[in-house]
């Protein structure tokens, strides 16, 4: 009776080890699934984070060497040094763009013997302040070269009238305020006299 009941209890002890051990079989089972769907997410995922990194690369390529090419036209309308270290042999520029292309630019112009240099600081960084500059140069080369003005002063109100026309902003409108920071100088090389204006810069 004692074995009987000996080998009853046996028998229970092995049927609850063999469920616990097909329990732990199907928990392994359902983990490795879990793991193998989880390595596909983030395989999957992965593969679209290298995608999308290798993309913002080649677009990041694209964008500077365009900002390279149009800091390249953007020299090239600069003045000749050359020409300005001849007429002004003990003169300097510091030209250190920011962003690649630049909001700053510096002029020179020699007319009737008087010489017009000015330094110039556009609204805006980069890209915006390059456009800005490139309306700066272009209307300054106007209103000195072609319109033959060289006094300072007249030459700020022709190029502020200017930059309005070109940026479209009419006399009522407080909230554009684009445009540039200068100084302008005239330097008479006949009577050694120098005159200068200035928007929100000093001499």
């Amino acid at each position: 009776r004692m074995n009987k009941k000996l080998q009853s209890q046996i028998n229970e002890i092995r049927k609850l080890f063999d469920k616990t051990v097909e329990q732990d079989n199907e928990r392994k089972k359902i983990l490795e699934n879990q793991n193998e769907k989880l390595e596909q997410m983030v395989t999957i995922r992965t593969d679209e984070v290298v995608r999308q990194k290798a993309e913002i690369e080649s677009k990041n390529r694209d964008i500077i060497d365009n900002l390279r090419y149009a800091k390249r036209i953007q020299e090239a309308i600069l003045p000749e040094i050359k020409l300005i270290y001849q007429t002004l042999q003990n003169s300097f520029i510091i030209y250190l763009p920011k962003d690649i292309v630049s909001g700053d630019f510096y002029s020179f112009a020699q007319k009737n013997n008087k010489v017009i240099i000015a330094a110039v600081d556009c609204t805006g960084h980069g890209v915006t302040g390059a456009f800005m500059s490139m309306i700066g140069t272009s209307l300054l080369n106007q209103i000195i070269n072609e319109n033959g003005v060289t006094q300072p002063a007249q030459i700020l109100t022709h190029l502020n009238s200017g930059i309005k026309e070109a940026l479209k902003q009419s006399e009522g409108e407080n909230e554009l305020h684009d445009g540039m920071d200068i100084a302008l100088c005239s330097l008479d090389l006949d009577n050694y006299k120098l005159v200068y204006a200035g928007a929100n810069r000093p001499l």
